[in-house]
């Protein structure tokens, strides 16, 4: 099996083939000898100092290191210059506070203000604690040109002042901008169109933020977290507390597509529409949360508009606050949500969500406890312009409250038509009507509605007055529901094989299978049926305990003479090595190797490698010995003036280095349950 490159592929191929390597290593579907080893950086670049100058003075800044890798020469002759780059390369920053000084927007050649990047570039700092870049306000940030690749690691990005233009922290327009564990905060865009807009990130090309933080930013215009054109993907990321003064205080999407799985929105504010997202494009929200966000006018979660199309798969929207939808406002666009819940949202008018000449589809979903001040407690209907249709089927609403019209629903104008199936509307108490307004409220039948005033006419549609449902709790599942009351009217209500029972809804908004008893439950909570219990007696069974199976390398040995070195690497482990690796040594580093991917030319002057790809021999409790004579050696990778002298300080550290993961080429038992690191041993020479 040949394990992928660090560079080269999608990001989202990456991850999936990462995916697959990581369950098939996990459960022994892996079979065979590796092919190749994973491919190292073409340049390791180590910035040693946190100045903002270019000279030839014998220091590495980080702008100088930029330069080297763009243009693939050193930054000077003088011992302590930057390396020059080679291709794809990669920069270390050790701790510290690297401020940008040297004053001059505008240039695009990394000569003053921001960071241009025109290369394949990746920055790997400490941690976002530890490594910050700040822009001083004298410029923004970075600046990834196109055709550049910018990949940001473990670090901070902050104080950067977009004036007159966009992108106050990152203006990205090459070809790929990842943020892996970063923070973008504290950066602004100002000034008048088309200016003033992402004022932590603008992108027009491909973004992908894994595990990062954008906070605190602000945009004079739109998108004060991130404003988006091309294609972005943000994976357990959270945009927190931007302010656009105009429209987006998140996310702004123009015409592109993002993708937002396992993410936080929450706590941003914007002037007019969509506090937390502003969306004109393509944007798909998945496991994510939506919640305390505020707009003046319209949207206060997400706002929708232009042809906009939305999907909602499991998101939770809770606490936001607009004149209109206080969740979601949505015009001339496309809503559709699933397994979804609307909670405690508050506006003027649509308390839950606000459609406007859109087409909205919501199913095995909960709208509970949003409120209006005048109408449409849980979601309004609106057609101004052309037809407005809302589709609910299987949807619980409890509890919505609006002071003048329309508790649960409301429907306003002559062509607005909202079409209701196998859904409940239920309130402890009523201010208004359940359903108001002068428009079409359809029944595709089986509903349960608190009132006679959803005037609904399919045969099994009931008005059922009693309580329905429990509280909003966590009941399972991705998103909170509210259960049916043992003896609710809702339960069994459909019969299986009617109105989709079983066939079309097969599972409840939790992932429940439909039906559990006798027929479907009407709303979004199938109740599960209490499980037969059969007490039977066996004779004691006796089973070895479960064995993980996989490979573990250690350095067992290091031997030194004056001229060469042998190294034996052993697998403690249970399982079989499969996969290339390689194996770093390092003549007295400064600081010393503790994790992968600190290849020896990071930390010291001399160092060695070797790149094994055949694995055979390292079954569990095999051993493989390495010299400088065997073929898995690499002359071309390693630096060494050919003797060996007294004191000097050796370290090895095997299965060193993977641009494709964390866990170098081979992952082994002590990562996959996260204990201590035990690949790199030492020793200190002393000749015979």
């Amino acid at each position: 099996m040949t394990l992928f490159a660090r560079r080269g592929m999608s990001i989202l191929f990456a991850v999936l083939i990462a995916a697959v390597v990581l369950l098939a290593m996990q459960y022994g579907f892996v079979s065979g000898q590796a092919t190749a080893v994973p491919a190292r950086p073409q340049a390791v670049i180590v910035v040693n100092s946190t100045l903002d100058v270019v000279a030839d003075d014998g220091l590495c800044t980080l702008r100088e290191a930029v330069t080297a890798a763009n243009l693939d020469a050193a930054s000077g002759v003088m011992t302590g210059e930057c390396a020059a780059g080679n291709g794809a390369d990669v920069i270390v920053l050790s701790a510290g506070m690297y401020t940008l000084s040297l004053e001059g927007s505008g240039e695009d050649n990394n000569a003053s203000g921001d960071l241009d990047v025109t290369s394949e570039i990746t920055v790997q700092g400490l941690s976002e604690a530890s490594v910050v870049i700040d822009g001083a306000a004298l410029d923004r940030v970075w600046h990834v040109l196109p055709g550049g690749r910018l990949s940001l690691q473990n670090l901070t990005v902050r104080g950067g002042l977009a004036t007159n233009s966009s992108g106050g922290g990152i203006y990205h327009e090459g070809e790929l901008l990842l943020l892996d564990t970063v923070t973008m905060t504290l950066n602004a865009a100002v000034g008048g169109f088309p200016n003033g807009r992402g004022g932590g990130i603008w992108s027009s090309g491909l973004v992908t933020l894994t595990n990062a933080v954008v906070s605190e930013n602000t945009a004079a215009r739109d998108g004060g977290g991130f404003y988006n054109t091309g294609e972005a993907w943000l994976v357990g990321t959270s945009l927190s507390e931007n302010t656009a003064a105009l429209n987006g205080g998140g996310l702004y999407v123009n015409g592109g597509v993002v993708h937002v799985t396992d993410s936080t929105i929450r706590g941003n504010v914007t002037v007019f529409s969509g506090g937390g997202v502003n969306n004109r494009g393509m944007l798909y929200l998945r496991g994510s949360v939506v919640a305390q966000n505020s707009a003046d006018l319209s949207g206060g979660g997400l706002f929708n508009s232009n042809g906009g199309v939305v999907s909602l798969d499991e998101v939770t929207l809770y606490e936001n606050a607009a004149a209109q939808g206080g969740a979601v406002y949505t015009r001339d666009g496309q809503v559709m949500g699933a397994g979804s819940t609307f909670y405690g949202n508050t506006a003027v008018s649509g308390g839950g969500l606000y459609s406007r000449d859109s087409a909205t589809i919501l199913s095995n979903s909960t709208l509970s406890g949003n409120a209006a001040s005048e109408n449409g407690g849980g979601l309004i209907n609106e057609a101004v312009n052309g037809e407005a249709t809302v589709n609910l089927a299987h949807v619980s609403l409890v509890d919505n409250l609006a002071v003048a019209d329309g508790s649960g629903l409301l429907v306003v104008g002559e062509t607005a038509v909202i079409t209701l199936s196998n859904s409940l509307l239920t309130n402890a108490a009523v201010t208004a009507p359940y359903c108001g307004g002068a428009g079409d409220i359809i029944s595709a039948d089986y509903n349960l509605v608190g009132d006679a005033s959803c005037n609904l006419s399919g045969s099994n549609d009931q008005v059922v007055s009693g309580p329905l449902v429990d509280g909003l709790a966590d009941n399972g599942g991705a998103t909170m529901t509210h259960a049916l009351l043992p003896d609710s009217a809702a339960l069994d209500h459909i019969p299986v094989g009617e109105n989709g029972c079983g066939a079309i809804w097969t599972t409840d908004q939790r992932g429940v299978i439909r039906p559990q008893g006798d027929g479907c439950d009407v709303g979004a909570y199938e109740a599960e049926e209490s499980p037969i219990v059969v007490y039977a007696t066996y004779l004691p069974i006796i089973r070895s305990a479960d064995v993980l199976i996989a490979p573990d390398l250690i350095v067992q040995e290091i031997i030194v003479t004056a001229a060469n070195v042998q190294i034996v690497i052993a697998n403690q482990g249970t399982g079989a090595v499969v996969d290339g690796f390689w194996v770093d040594l390092y003549i007295n580093p400064d600081p010393i190797p503790t994790q992968v991917n600190q290849t020896w030319d990071q930390l010291c002057a001399e160092g060695l490698v070797w790149g094994v790809t055949d694995t055979a021999v390292l079954t569990p409790g095999g051993t493989l010995t390495l010299t400088l004579n065997d073929s898995s050696f690499t002359p071309e990778l390693s630096n060494f003036s050919g003797t060996f002298t007294n004191g000097m300080e050796i370290y090895v550290q095997v299965d060193s280095a993977s641009q494709a993961r964390d866990s170098g080429g081979v992952l082994e038992i002590h990562e996959i349950l996260n204990q201590p690191y035990n690949n790199i041993a030492s020793i200190v020479v002393v000749l015979p």
